[in-house]
C-alpha cells in the first residue's frame, strides 16, 4: 500500500483547506479524543477501544458546522489583525 504524500496533494494543506473540510477533520478528531478520554478514565486501553463509524459520523455531523462558524470567525479576526497592524519598514 502506498501512503499519499501530503506535498502531493493540496487536499492534505491545512492552509489551503476550505473551512467546511477542515471543520469536518476537526471534528473528527474531537470526537477520538472524547472516546479516547473516556476509555482513560474507564481504565479502558485505546487497543480495546470499539470505534463505532456510525456513532463517529454522528458526531461529525452534529459538530462540523459550530466548528466551521468558529474557523470562519477566527480567520476574519485574523485578517483584521493583518490588516490593522503596522508595517514594517
Amino acid at each position: 500500500m502506498k501512503l499519499v504524500d501530503k506535498t502531493e496533494n493540496d487536499n492534505y494543506n491545512i492552509d489551503k483547506m476550505n473551512s467546511f473540510t477542515l471543520s469536518r477533520w476537526a471534528a473528527l478528531m474531537e470526537g477520538v479524543n472524547v472516546i479516547a478520554d473516556k476509555a482513560l478514565d474507564r481504565g479502558i486501553s485505546l487497543e480495546e477501544i470499539e470505534f463505532k463509524q456510525p456513532a463517529i459520523s454522528k458526531y461529525v455531523e452534529s459538530t462540523c458546522d459550530t466548528i466551521a462558524k468558529n474557523i470562519e470567525r477566527e480567520k476574519k479576526e485574523e485578517s483584521k489583525k493583518c490588516q490593522t497592524a503596522p508595517k514594517k519598514r
